[in-house]
C-alpha cells in the first residue's frame, strides 16, 4: 500500500539546509567580527611602535643632515641608532609584506646598509639621509593606509553578515510560513481525495453486492414461482370444486391456509432481498443476531441451493448471540463467502457439497467460521487471496474484489476476516465484537 504524506518534506528539507547555511554564515561574521576586534588591538600598537620609530628616524636623519661639523664619532652613532630604528620599521610593518618589501629594496635603504658597511670615515650622508627620510615617510604613509583599508573591509564583512543574517532568517520565516500553507494545502487536497475514495469505495461495494444478488437472479426467480405456483394451483383446484359444489368448508380453510403461508414466503423473500441489497452510505453498527443474517441469506438462496444439491447446516450457530455489526454489511460478507463456495463445490460429485456455520465466543469476540466441503486453498496462493483484483476464477466469472471487500466491511466493524490456517478444507473465520 502506498503511504501518502501530506508534509511537505522536500520544502523542509530545503527550509533547514537554508538555515543551517544561515548559522553558518553567522558563526563566521562572529569569527570575523572576532578578528576584527583583535585586529584593532593587534594594529594599533604596533602602529603607535612604528610611529615612535619613525620618530626616531626622522630625528637622527634630521640631526646628520643639519649637523654642521660631523664627525666620525658622531655619526657612528646616530647611524647606529638609525639603523635599529630602520629595522624596527621593517619588523613592524610585516603584516603588510608588500609594505615592508617596498621599503626593503628601496634605494636609500639599500645604499644605507651599504653606507653601514663601510668604516664610516670621510663619508658624506648629507645627500643620503633626504631621501632615506623622505621613504620613511612613504613607508608609514602607506601602512597606515593598508591598516585602514583592512578596517573598511572588516566592517564591510561585519554589515554584509548583519543584512546577510537579517535576510536570511526573514526568508526562513518565509519558507516556515510557505510550509504551514503547503501543509494546509495538502490536508484539504487529502481529506477531498479521501472522502472521493471513500465514495468509490461505497459504489464498488454496492456494485459487488448487486453482482452477487446478480448471480443469485435465477435462485430468486425459483424461490418467488415455487409459491406463486402453488398459489396459482391451489386456487384453480378450489374454483373447480366450487363449480362442481364440492367444495367443503375445510378444504376452502386448507385452501386459504397454504395461500397465505405462499405469500407469507413471498413476503419474506422480498423483505430479505430489500435488506441485503439497500445501499449503505455510512457504517451504521447495532445489535445484531447471526442467525437472522443467515435466515435472511437462505430465504434468498435456499432454491439455488437445493437445485445444486448443496447442503447448508447452521446448527452449530448460536441462537442466542448478538454481535455489533452493520446488518447490511454483515450481510453482504456471508454473501460473498456463499457464493466463492458454491463456485467451488459444483466441482465435486453431488453428494459431497456441503458448507458448515459455527460459532465460538472467545472472550468478548465472536467468531463465526464458514466452512465448505472443497478441495482447499493451495498454501501458494493463500497470501494473496486477500489482495484487490486477485481471483482465481476464469475471465469474465470473477472481479477479485469479493474477499478484499469483505475484509475492509469487517475491520470497519471492528472485527476481521481471516483464513484458517490449520484446516485443508476452505475455512473462513469472521471475527465480531460481542453485544
Amino acid at each position: 500500500m502506498t503511504r501518502i504524506n501530506v508534509f511537505p518534506i522536500r520544502l523542509t528539507i530545503a527550509s533547514l539546509i537554508f538555515l543551517f547555511v544561515i548559522l553558518g554564515y553567522g558563526v563566521f561574521s562572529q569569527f570575523r567580527t572576532s578578528q576584527l576586534l583583535l585586529s584593532f588591538h593587534s594594529t594599533d600598537i604596533p602602529a603607535l611602535q612604528l610611529s615612535s620609530a619613525a620618530i626616531r628616524v626622522m630625528s637622527e636623519a634630521e640631526f646628520l643632515i643639519n649637523d654642521a661639523n660631523p664627525d666620525h664619532e658622531k655619526i657612528s652613532i646616530r647611524a647606529l641608532v638609525l639603523e635599529d630604528s630602520l629595522k624596527e620599521l621593517i619588523t613592524l610593518t610585516k603584516a603588510f609584506p608588500e609594505v615592508s618589501r617596498k621599503f626593503a629594496l628601496s634605494s636609500s635603504y639599500v645604499e644605507f646598509q651599504a653606507f653601514m658597511k663601510t668604516d664610516l670615515k670621510g663619508s658624506e650622508p648629507r645627500l643620503l639621509f633626504p631621501r632615506l627620510k623622505n621613504d620613511v615617510q612613504n613607508l608609514f604613509e602607506e601602512y597606515l593606509h593598508k591598516k585602514n583599508e583592512q578596517i573598511k573591509l572588516q566592517v564591510f564583512y561585519g554589515y554584509l553578515a548583519g543584512a546577510i543574517g537579517f535576510v536570511g532568517i526573514s526568508f526562513f520565516f518565509f519558507l516556515i510560513y510557505t510550509i504551514y500553507r503547503r501543509y494546509q494545502k495538502n490536508t484539504l487536497v487529502m481529506a477531498q481525495l479521501t472522502e472521493n475514495l471513500e465514495s468509490e469505495r461505497l459504489v464498488t461495494i454496492q456494485s459487488s453486492k448487486l453482482a452477487s444478488l446478480g448471480e443469485m437472479a435465477a435462485g430468486l426467480a425459483h424461490e418467488i414461482n415455487n409459491p406463486l405456483a402453488v398459489i396459482i394451483g391451489r386456487v384453480e383446484i378450489i374454483l373447480d370444486q366450487i363449480s362442481n359444489g364440492t367444495a367443503t368448508d375445510l378444504e376452502i380453510t386448507k385452501t386459504f391456509s397454504k395461500i397465505n403461508d405462499m405469500a407469507v414466503r413471498i413476503s419474506k423473500i422480498i423483505t430479505s432481498m430489500r435488506k441485503i441489497s439497500k445501499g449503505a452510505t455510512k457504517k451504521e453498527l447495532g445489535r445484531t443476531n447471526l442467525v437472522g443474517v443467515i435466515d435472511d441469506i437462505l430465504n434468498l438462496s435456499s432454491e439455488r441451493l437445493r437445485n445444486l444439491s448443496i447442503s447448508l447446516d447452521y446448527t452449530g450457530v448460536d441462537t442466542e448471540i448478538f454481535v455489533m455489526a452493520d446488518f447490511t454489511h454483515l450481510s453482504q460478507v456471508l454473501m460473498n463467502l456463499m457464493n466463492n463456495c458454491v463456485d467451488e463445490l459444483v466441482k465435486l460429485p453431488v453428494d459431497t457439497r456441503h458448507i458448515w456455520l459455527a460459532t465460538d465466543v472467545v472472550g468478548e469476540q465472536v467468531v463465526l467460521k464458514f466452512k465448505d466441503s472443497g478441495m482447499g486453498i493451495p498454501a501458494e496462493i493463500r497470501e494473496k487471496l486477500f489482495q484487490p483484483f486477485f481471483t482465481t476464477k476464469e475471465v469474465g466469472k470473477g472481479t477479485g474484489l469479493g474477499l478484499s471487500l469483505s475484509k475492509g466491511l469487517m475491520q470497519e466493524m471492528g472485527g476481521d476476516l481471516e483464513l484458517s490456517p490449520d484446516l485443508t478444507q476452505t475455512c473462513f473465520m469472521l471475527t465480531l465484537v460481542k453485544a
